[in-house]
């Protein structure tokens, strides 16, 4: 009984510790896997206009323009379609700069923990809208005050930089 009870013992540590290593483990994948690449980007590449795939005849689109000031500092605009009501869906401008590869535009400017929207290129050849910094746990959330739709639209995500042929804007 003393032995039979002692490997019992034996065999629930083993069993905890496994479980514990492969919890590591899983961990470990998902922390990969929700990591995005991005790449630095030229302040030339991140200047002119981009829209999202939806642009200009798909539904509802977003697009933005980056120009770059006098003063070394850029501005950005976002506009979109109009909503179902007829009024501008999204909307946003401001100021930032251009730092480490990608672009930064405080959205609260005059808050001691500013939230940032950050404009930046994926290694796919995607530029990706996103937040940093902020108060909130997800900084992301900030980017739908921008936007007056029905459904829960952002400012944020995936667009792709405007050519222009002969006047005429097309994606490319």
């Amino acid at each position: 009984m003393k032995y039979s009870v002692l490997t019992m013992l034996i065999g629930l540590a083993l069993f905890g510790t496994a479980c514990k290593s492969d919890k590591k483990a899983d961990d470990t994948n998902t922390a990969e896997s929700e990591e995005v690449a991005f790449r630095e980007a030229s302040l030339t590449e991140l200047t002119g206009e981009f829209a999202d795939p939806n642009y200009p005849d798909k539904g509802f689109w977003k697009k933005f323009d980056v120009e770059v000031q006098a003063d070394s500092t850029v501005k950005v605009k976002f506009s979109s379609s109009k909503n179902e009501n007829g009024q501008v869906g999204c909307n946003f401008s401001g100021t930032g700069v251009y730092t480490n590869g990608y672009i930064r535009v405080p959205i609260n400017p005059g808050f001691f923990d500013p939230t940032y929207l950050t404009i930046r290129y994926l290694l796919t050849g995607d530029i990706f809208v996103g937040a940093e910094g902020g108060p909130n746990e997800n900084p992301s959330d900030a980017l739908r005050l921008f936007c007056m739709t029905s459904d829960p639209i952002t400012i944020g995500g995936l667009y792709e930089k405007l050519q222009t042929k002969g006047g005429k804007k097309s994606n490319q």
